[in-house]
């Protein structure tokens, strides 16, 4: 696993350094959310600041191909399970289609360091790590629906999940399904079944304080129906 982390570092230096300086593209920033809900899962129980950086470039002046670097991380603001989450993501888009590797880190809550904290451990069964491979469609503009479908092939989830995720635009709303196996479903009598496991409703509204900035704030209403279980999320991206 070293060897393809390396593998990755590498092709990414060569890619950065062999791209025109013009062409790319800094984003930084983050979500504040009273909850963080994932793929129909509630990771922490209390508020979560989630920031996100990321470094692109285009391959071509018509920006059809380009490739994108970033981290992202979610970390809990108040008391009990906060989820806590740094991850590291590769991802290559053309056209309306992209392929992306991220590696997952979820480091454990516990006040001292146990051997799942270790960063550098990628070892099946003690890492704290899941590396997943995943391919999108981005959806067209006649056509807003994207799909995107992922398997986690190394790391902490000996069930080596498999996901798919459904979504259609219509405006600032957004209608979600998801479905999965192995982590992110429970179990019946030992079989573990590929299940529908979130049906959403979401809508972002855009808060004009200037005319170079509008806020974004979101709301969103999930049911996992695997878990009989509703959530209702609300944030803002800063």
């Amino acid at each position: 696993m070293e060897k393809i982390k390396m593998h990755l570092i590498v092709f990414a230096a060569v890619a950065v350094s062999s791209l025109n300086v013009a062409n790319a593209q800094f984003s930084v920033g983050a979500d504040v959310a009273n909850r963080y809900l994932w793929r129909g899962q509630l990771l922490a129980s209390g508020p979560v600041v989630q920031p996100y950086v990321s470094y692109g470039f285009q391959f071509d002046t018509s920006g059809v191909f380009s490739l994108t670097a970033g981290a992202l991380g979610s970390y809990g603001i108040g008391q009990g399970f906060d989820g806590t989450e740094a991850d590291l993501y590769l991802t290559l888009t053309g056209g309306p289609f992209s392929l992306t590797f991220t590696d997952y880190y979820f480091p454990s809550d516990a006040q001292f360091a146990v051997e799942k904290d270790n960063y550098f451990n990628y070892k099946d069964g003690e890492t704290g790590h899941v590396f997943e491979g995943m391919v999108s469609f981005n959806g067209l503009e006649k056509l807003p629906l994207s799909a995107s479908l992922a398997y986690n092939f190394k790391g902490a989830d000996a069930d080596k999940s498999l996901f798919l995720d459904l979504k259609y635009t219509i405006g600032n709303a957004q209608l979600g399904m998801s479905f999965g196996d192995g982590w992110y479903t429970t179990e019946t009598n030992g079989k573990d079944k590929f299940s529908l496991i979130n049906t959403s409703v979401g809508y972002t509204k855009y808060i004009k304080f200037s005319e170079d900035y509008s806020l974004p704030v979101f709301g969103r209403v999930a049911v996992n129906p695997n878990l009989e279980k509703l959530y209702i999320i609300f944030g803002i991206t800063l």
